[in-house]
């Protein structure tokens, strides 16, 4: 970490002693994917009682591939401990009179129960939710059908089953949380709820005394925004990706130069979001396929037919494909539906063996897309091997 943060020195040892607890506690309760999440999280909480000096609030997305790995818990952990923090549990597009009303730090729970066509205008007023100039919904009511503005900046934090059930827009603001369910050698203390929320009640008010005391000073100069921004430009390349994090850093920068270079190389690590090709279904079967082909020419063929194509999705590392149908995987329907998106089109192709002329896809076809759509992902084209070196 490069920058030199040389301000409100004599608040440092408070807010150090402070995060670092607050670390203690989350992962005395909770088991985490990695050690950055909880560094993340606590910025984040003390982020939504300074939130009026924000221009963008991240969102939060707790998520796991199952339940039992403590995402309610982590979730009542952030509501306790955030400014007017509260959880939601299916609710209406209607919230925006409580977030323009009352300000909340809202969290939203089970939200893989939520029926993603009914909650379409509630997605659609979230979205509009991280941005302060940009926060406005316009709603017209009463005899005379007036136009009534509602504010809608406030922090928010989502928990479910599964990373996909999360709106792409809403993941796209969010920062990713994965949780996994605890092993027997794992230990954590039990959540006992009573006990836990007056702990927190305790933290709340020594965040509040903190906060007090650097009410008066100006803890976020213009010249320490614009060298955080060069440290996340240099490292992250979404653009939105850097506006989440900002505020995050700013948080960090409260606490002593250990904290700050933690909570840098957390985000860096979060905010590489596997650069979108694991928050869109659509872009993660593209890059599956794109790898199933780069082996496939390694050894010469040119094309694959689908059905061949979709055992190898399928069967492949991310696990997620096969898990569609109930255990059943894609089909060659759905396959063809999704990359049609790509303009790669399914044609008659000959493979390398008896089966002659089969309905498939041509390598080719995919390179564009692949450059377009993944730019990081390697060539999937390779010089294939000579015919006699598949034989050695």
């Amino acid at each position: 970490m490069s920058v030199q943060v040389n301000h409100l020195a004599q608040y440092r040892a408070g807010w150090s002693e402070l995060f670092n607890d607050l670390y203690r506690l989350l992962t005395s309760f909770i088991v985490f994917e990695n050690d950055d999440e909880p560094v993340v999280i606590v910025n984040w909480v003390i982020h939504t009682w300074l939130i009026p000096l924000f221009e963008y609030t991240p969102y939060l997305h707790l998520f796991s591939a199952t339940k039992g790995c403590g995402k309610s818990n982590l979730l009542k952990l952030i509501a306790w401990l955030s400014s007017k923090g509260r959880i939601e549990i299916n609710c209406t597009n209607a919230i925006y009179r409580t977030i323009d009303k009352n300000k909340p730090t809202l969290c939203f729970d089970e939200i893989d129960r939520y029926n993603s066509e009914d909650k379409g205008e509630l997605w659609g007023v979230l979205n509009q939710g991280n941005e302060q100039s940009g926060a406005i919904v316009t709603r017209y009511s009463g005899p005379n059908n007036s136009a009534e503005e509602f504010d809608l900046f406030c922090p928010k934090a989502f928990s479910g089953i599964g990373r996909e059930k999360l709106p792409d827009t809403l993941q796209d603001r969010s920062i990713p949380i994965a949780l996994r369910r605890k092993l027997k050698e794992e230990t954590t203390q039990r959540f006992r709820a009573r006990k836990v929320r007056i702990t927190c009640n305790d933290f709340v008010e020594v965040i509040k005394r903190q906060v007090e005391e650097i009410a008066d000073e100006d803890i976020f100069p213009d010249k320490l925004q614009e060298d955080f921004l060069e440290v996340l430009e240099e490292h992250i390349e979404n653009d939105r990706a850097i506006d989440i994090a900002e505020p995050l850093l700013l948080i960090a920068s409260l606490g002593d130069e250990d904290w700050l270079n933690r909570t840098t190389q957390s985000l860096i690590n979060l905010s590489i979001r596997e650069d979108e090709e694991d928050y869109n279904n659509e872009l993660l079967l593209l890059k599956v396929c794109a790898e199933v082909m780069k082996q496939e020419f390694s050894y010469g063929r040119s094309n694959i037919y689908s059905k061949h194509l979709v055992e190898k999705v399928n069967n492949s590392d991310t696990g997620r494909f096969g898990r569609y149908n109930n255990g059943l995987g894609i089909d060659q329907m759905f396959l063809a539906r999704k990359l049609k998106g790509y303009k790669i089109k399914t044609q008659s192709v000959r493979g390398d063996n008896s089966e002659g002329i089969l309905k498939g896809y041509k390598f080719e076809d995919f390179e564009e897309p692949i450059a377009r759509y993944l730019p990081n992902l390697s060539e999937v084209k390779e010089d294939p091997p000579e015919q006699d070196e598949l034989f050695e």
